[in-house]
């Protein structure tokens, strides 16, 4: 506990969860030719530098999470699929040393050689539950410990992939973000179809063994999941439909106009909706993923500065605490 804080202050706090996926410097890679993850490289240091000014700011040690991708796909382009770990055991022991959280980030990527391109192959549950395994088995081989908190790539989530999560010993999933179905990225194969999460809550819990959006009292597993903070745009707000509904919570009646809480995205939109969710949620949280690609090229850092510099110079940073999983459901409990 830091110093002149009672136990009470301290748990008082506003968990905030900066979720960051350790990737690729590009999304679109090609088998078999490896290169440095340098998006990697300048996200640590950027973090890093970042630290200890949160840490005056907010009179508490601050720890970040990062999820690591190890799925086949990083197998068939960088020759292992712990490449990330063997490459960078100096970063990784650094984060490990400051009380990060090192969790697992997978993607359905297949090869598909015919077509020459990677198909998310998310209607196989035998390649998805393969990608997740694999990616286990890699996280304890090369850390010498269990995988506690993943991220699903594109916010993909099924009944049968949350049941294996918590199989291999997963306590905390961090993928879904509240609002609509969301389409793969433009001019990307898939198979299968997207989650709609316009109805799940906006807020930590233990899902239904049944259904994996639904919270349950009774029939409920161990995992909790920890949504990514999201809400209404501003466009969606102004609309006519948008008169007299609550805000934040479900809206089924316009979820395509959620925005997650991503740390790349528009500035003046994350500001407004990090505001709405401190003020109205009963207990508040933060939950903003971020790239690794981020922190390489200059526009994207731009954006991703400004919004840092918005939660460093909150009038309520002093009640800020930057989390762990673990530490934030702490909390929020």
């Amino acid at each position: 506990m830091q110093a002149g804080r009672s136990n009470t202050e301290v748990n008082s706090r506003i968990p905030i969860l900066i979720c960051i996926d350790v990737e690729p410097n590009e999304r679109v890679i090609d088998p078999g030719v490896p290169a440095d993850w340098t998006g990697f490289e300048r996200t640590v240091e950027f973090f890093s530098e970042l630290r200890p000014r949160l840490e005056t700011a907010t009179r508490s040690a601050v720890h970040f999470s990062w999820f690591l991708r190890m799925d086949p796909q990083i197998t068939d382009t960088s020759g292992s699929p712990d490449w990330v770990v063997t490459r960078y055991p100096r970063l990784i022991a650094e984060l490990e040393a400051a009380g990060d959280e090192l969790g697992l980030h997978s993607h359905a990527f297949r090869w598909d050689a015919p077509a020459h391109d990677w198909v998310a192959d998310y209607a196989n549950q035998e390649w998805v539950d393969h990608c997740v395994r694999s990616s286990f088995e890699a996280f304890q081989t090369s850390l010498h410990r269990q995988c506690r908190s993943f991220r699903f790539g594109d916010h993909w989530m099924n009944d049968q992939t949350i049941g294996l999560l918590e199989k291999l010993g997963a306590r905390f999933d961090l993928t879904l973000e509240p609002g609509a179905a969301t389409p793969q990225m433009p001019g990307e194969i898939f198979t299968g179809a997207f989650p709609d999460y316009s109805r799940i809550p906006q807020v930590p819990y233990r899902p239904h063994v049944s259904d994996f959006k639904k919270p349950s009292w009774w029939w409920k597993r161990d995992l909790w999941i920890i949504p990514i903070s999201a809400g209404v745009k501003a466009s969606a707000i102004a609309s006519p439909e948008a008169k007299g509904r609550m805000w934040p919570a479900s809206n089924p009646g316009l979820p395509q106009e959620y925005m997650s809480l991503i740390l790349g995205f528009d500035p003046s939109s994350f500001s407004r909706i990090a505001n709405k969710l401190l003020s109205q949620l009963k207990r508040p949280y933060l939950a903003l993923p971020a790239r690794t690609d981020m922190a390489l090229y200059p526009d994207r850092r731009s954006i991703l500065e400004r919004n840092i510099e918005f939660l460093v110079t909150h009038p309520l940073v002093k009640d800020f605490s930057f989390d762990t999983p673990a530490e934030a459901l702490s909390r929020l409990r």
